[in-house]
């Protein structure tokens, strides 16, 4: 019995009863945030600062939920992106060196030294955009060449060189995801591979094509929630409906975000089966929550903006690390006096419960505790048979199913069993089982 007691103390610290406030990180930044990324155990934060934690810091900084760390010197100017490539961390921005290694506007990072990747950017402005998948890093920004091969905006690399997506893109790339097994972009272009493609591009591998008919300005957030693809920024209309700053796309056509918000959207994240959603923006919906907010896939509600916990500036970007949620931007305070300096986490844990396989899999369930429905989302590297099954306490059986999923995010709902309230235990079974408890009320 003292196993299981353990169990529970872990899996349900503070999800009654915690004061709802934002927590400051040692301290913040001394500059804005402009990105977050968890690494190997910690959350990096990149921006336009040079202190974090009090101490010097260039640019770039790792929390471990403590301390910070300063990566060896940082870089020598901001930091705007970052994303996981071949188990490295790839930081893009527009700084010229990495420490004392030059490193044109993108650097890497193993965990204890600085890389380069060839020359980086040869031609144009910073990188502001980077995403990754199994075999490509891919580059977004304002530069024009990379290592010396013309790539307008975008260019792909492939672990030893640079090449281009056809002839790119005519303006600015400020966003990147994949949907549907093709890479999407957002930014400030109008044009991609020659073919009118308003803020918002398609690419399939060997062609571009349009979203669309894209939407009225600026596209700086892309994100999958639901099997539909989200995209933030500053605009009116996308497919030429009025959905103010916020959009969603299932492939075919362009819907409405419940009324979308009032002003610019900047980052979009995909957290615990909600949508999170920040920006520079004070309402969301009808409902006053500013600069961040989270929606559900039917309705908004507020995300860290209980009455008297407010953050005071906008919001760039958001991040999920320790089972807390991270956010990093322009604020420096919440509730009108409380210092917490441009980088902050909320006080109250996830709900959802989050581990992970021998594979670095992901895997997160919630919500939980729930009525008996509750969702699976698994973050596999590979296509693979997955089973899962439902025990009581005693290690009967009372729920198997068995699937085999695609590489990259599943939700797998479990509707609603005839089962007593109680605890159960949910075995989720790939190479090796990952368990956790459930509790049913």
């Amino acid at each position: 019995m003292k196993t299981k007691l353990l169990i529970l103390l872990f899996i349900f610290p503070g999800y009654f009863g915690l004061s709802q406030v934002w927590v400051s990180a040692g301290g913040g930044t001394d500059g804005d945030v402009n990105t977050l990324q968890a690494y190997k155990g910690k959350l990096y934060a990149g921006g336009y600062f040079t202190n974090a934690g009090y101490g010097t810091a260039n640019y770039i900084a790792a929390w471990n939920d403590t301390l910070w760390d300063t990566l060896a010197g940082g870089v020598n100017s901001s930091v705007k992106a970052m994303s996981i490539y071949k188990n490295k961390l790839i930081v893009g921005g527009g700084f010229t060196a990495a420490v004392s290694i030059p490193a044109s506007n993108i650097a890497s990072w193993d965990g204890t030294t600085w890389g380069t990747l060839a020359g980086g950017v040869t031609t144009g402005a910073a990188v502001a955009a980077l995403a990754s998948d199994s075999d490509y890093l891919y580059a977004g920004g304002g530069f024009m060449a990379m290592d010396g091969v013309p790539a307008n905006f975008i260019a792909q690399w492939n672990g030893t060189s640079w090449s281009a997506l056809d002839i790119g893109l005519d303006n600015a790339v400020y966003a990147i995801t994949f949907y549907g097994g093709e890479l999407y972009v957002g930014g400030a272009f109008t044009s991609a591979g020659g073919i009118s493609a308003n803020y918002i591009a398609k690419w399939n591998g060997t062609a571009w094509s349009a979203v669309g008919s894209g939407t009225s300005h600026n596209v700086y957030a892309l994100e999958v929630y639901g099997g539909e693809l989200y995209a933030g920024g500053f605009f009116v209309t996308a497919g030429g409906i009025t959905v103010n700053q916020i959009a969603k796309w299932n492939g075919i056509t362009w819907a409405i975000v419940g009324l979308g918000t009032n002003a610019d959207v900047n980052t979009l994240k995909t957290i615990g089966g909600n949508l999170y959603v920040g920006g520079n923006f004070t309402m969301a919906g009808s409902l006053y929550s500013p600069f961040i907010a989270k929606w559900d896939g039917a309705s908004w509600s507020d995300a860290g903006s209980v009455a008297g916990s407010q953050l005071n500036l906008s919001l760039n970007d958001i991040e999920e690390y320790n089972n807390h949620i991270y956010c990093g931007g322009r604020f420096d305070q919440y509730a009108l006096d409380t210092s917490i300096n441009h980088i902050t986490k909320w006080s109250v844990p996830l709900t959802g419960i989050e581990t992970f396989s021998a594979k670095t899999d992901k895997i997160k369930v919630f919500p939980n505790p729930s009525n008996g429905s509750f969702t699976v989302e698994l973050n596999l590297l590979k296509s693979k048979p997955v089973n899962i099954i439902i025990l009581n306490l005693l290690g009967s059986e009372v729920y198997s199913a068995d699937y085999y999923l695609p590489e990259g995010i599943t939700q797998l709902p479990i509707k609603k069993q005839n089962l007593p309230d109680g605890l159960y235990m949910l075995k989720i079974s790939d190479e090796q089982p990952t368990l956790l408890i459930i509790a049913f009320n």
